[in-house]
């Protein structure tokens, strides 16, 4: 019986005019906490930004792409 769960959906944030991403389909990651859920999202090769409200999907990541600094 799950008591209790955090259910977390990714989107890049990588801004779509400078890069066309293949998939664009969300990150589903679900853990008791949020801290589970986010653990889970780095494992699958999710980035968060320092900022904490920013990510960037495994393909961005995997081709070296970095977000712009927020303004």
């Amino acid at each position: 019986m799950i008591v209790g769960c955090y259910d977390l959906h990714l989107y890049c944030d990588f801004p779509d005019g400078e890069w066309k991403h293949r998939a664009k389909e969300p990150g589903q990651f679900t853990g008791r906490t949020f801290s589970a859920a986010k653990r889970d999202a780095v494992r699958h090769g999710w980035h968060f930004h320092s900022d904490g409200k920013r990510v960037i999907c495994p393909t961005c990541a995997r081709n070296g792409r970095k977000l712009p600094k927020a303004t």
